[in-house]
């Protein structure tokens, strides 16, 4: 058997196509390693804070005064050692804050309301209503006292 140019280029064509074909599927195998890093939220979101107490609050008289809390839906937040700050209102003129006392009370040490919570109670205050010396207070009666509760200083 002869071997011509033509014959010889044809199998070294077939043996550089073999190894072609060898070389598509070699890969590399390698270990690694590596990190990742995200900032964590710098705020969490406000709570919705409650007031309740009961009717009929006379002069003299005091009611204690119940705070809870709604969760915000997106995190959870921890209140405790937190300052409760009230604020009294009426809707009449002639009732002022000055007919009253409510001191500032601190959230339930380990108070946490989460996400999803609703009427977490967090802490209480004893609103009174001051008999106050020569003054009328005729404006107070029947008057609607609003409690509002922060936990930011007024």
């Amino acid at each position: 058997m002869k071997i011509t140019h033509k014959k010889l280029a044809v199998v070294g064509a077939v043996v550089v196509a073999s190894l072609g074909a060898t070389a598509a599927f070699a890969y590399w195998s390698t270990g690694g390693s590596g990190t990742g890093t995200a900032d964590a939220g710098s705020t969490a979101t406000a709570l919705t804070l409650h007031t309740s107490f009961d009717a009929g609050l006379l002069l003299g008289g005091s009611k204690t005064v119940t705070v809870t809390a709604d969760g915000n839906g997106s995190s959870d937040v921890s209140l405790g050692g937190k300052t409760l700050y009230f604020a009294v209102s009426t809707n009449n003129v002639g009732c002022t804050v000055a007919d009253f006392t409510l001191p500032n009370a601190t959230a339930t040490a380990g108070t946490v309301v989460h996400a999803a919570d609703a009427g977490v109670a967090i802490g209480s205050g004893t609103l009174t209503m001051i008999s106050r010396d020569l003054v009328n207070q005729d404006g107070c009666k029947g008057a609607t006292i609003t409690v509002d509760v922060t936990t930011t200083a007024p």
